[in-house]
């Protein structure tokens, strides 16, 4: 068997090494999968050249591009921003808001990474909620489940759809076309089975609490944002991303290409 012969034994331990690095929390896990393929190298068992037909480098420049926009999103405030547009559209009306807020979470991460998404989402339901003594739980876990569904629908939702995507050669229209009917399945039914569980929360706890509450205090959208330069060429950037990676087999160029270039 090739597992008994030596260079089975060290690629087992190498692999076995680098997980137990990894799954330890005290190192880096980036530096854990570096070493763990320079081990691999090192000891003879792969090239140089074998080491780079494995990176899947189409999937990495998609990842850079969009991680790029949604950290200059981030940094503009666009999240908190967009999420106190919504709350105050809607004066935090609980019912509206379980719907609503999900549906934002979920097409905000068929765009952008789920973390990020969820990161800057998840605290400002906090906010508006706990400001109105209404428990945020219910709203928390509906977004956080909206979001994993959300970042199923397309290729650059999630870094997984990314690998997959550009491992079997899908453009972005052809994973969009086998994922977004399902992911909009799901949405529809997670959304149906969350409000039938809560129902009586939000028509009777929340929305009594919403009708007792003084003044809707909330931040203005605008003091979210932090850089309005910032934002204005992060959202020109993401929707010329999508619009390349809509059109980019039209165009001639790569998936990667595609999101790098507005990226820059």
């Amino acid at each position: 068997m090739v597992l008994s012969t030596p260079i089975g034994v060290i690629v087992i331990g190498v692999f076995i090494g680098t997980y137990i690095l990894i799954l330890s929390d005290k190192f880096h896990k980036p530096s854990a999968a570096v070493l763990g393929a320079t081990l691999m190298v090192g000891t003879g068992v792969l090239t140089e050249s074998d080491l780079a037909s494995a990176i899947n480098w189409q999937a990495l420049g998609v990842l850079l591009g969009m991680f790029i926009i949604a950290s200059s999103l981030r940094e503009a405030g666009f999240f908190e921003w967009v999420g106190l547009h919504l709350a105050r559209s809607v004066d935090a009306h609980p019912v509206r808001m379980y719907v609503l807020l999900p549906l934002m979470t979920a097409g905000l991460a068929s765009l952008l990474d789920i973390v990020t998404v969820a990161l800057f989402i998840v605290p400002l339901t906090v906010e508006v909620f706990e400001g109105l003594e209404i428990d945020p739980v219910p709203f928390v876990i509906a977004e956080v489940l909206a979001a994993n569904i959300g970042g199923l629908a397309t290729m650059v939702g999630d870094p997984t759809n990314i690998i997959i995507g550009s491992s079997l050669g899908l453009t972005f229209n052809q994973f969009l076309q086998n994922t977004a009917p399902i992911a909009l399945a799901a949405i529809a039914v997670n959304g149906g089975l969350l409000y039938l569980k809560n129902r009586n929360f939000l028509h009777r706890d929340a929305m009594k609490r919403h009708r007792q509450r003084p003044v809707l205090d909330l931040r203005s959208p605008s003091e979210a944002v932090k850089d309005r330069g910032l934002l204005r060429v992060s959202l020109v950037s993401l929707v010329l991303a999508v619009s390349f990676l809509v059109v980019h087999t039209f165009l001639g160029v790569s998936a990667a290409l595609a999101t790098l270039l507005p990226a820059f």
